[in-house]
């Protein structure tokens, strides 16, 4: 029997079974990391949210030497402007959002 049919069709039957086929061929980890990393959108975004991220922990945690070095006596001053910066990226998160929601100007 084995000579003259095929164990299996070319294409799966049906979309249930092309699930099980694509879960059972997984890639493995390396590929899977060796994709991302050729990946150029998304070696874009790791860029971009490291810089945007390093800069707002860099001034998140010098804040209150820097404003001390200038204004003796102000380290509730440090932790507004900290709770301010805090609130402008969470505001600034959600507005980005709804703008590009409505506009569809994103990948």
């Amino acid at each position: 029997m084995c000579a003259v049919f095929r164990a299996a069709p070319p294409l799966p039957p049906s979309q249930a079974q092309a699930s099980v086929k694509r879960q059972e061929e997984k890639p493995s980890y390396f590929t899977s990391l060796k994709s991302l990393v050729t990946n150029k959108n998304f070696l874009l975004l790791v860029v971009s949210y490291g810089i945007n991220m390093g800069t707002f922990y860099a001034i998140s945690t010098l804040l209150n030497q820097v404003l001390l070095l200038y204004f003796e006596n102000s380290e509730a001053d440090g932790g507004r402007i900290g709770f301010t910066m805090v609130l402008a990226g969470v505001f600034g998160s959600v507005l980005g959002g709804v703008v590009l929601d409505k506009t569809h100007r994103f990948k």
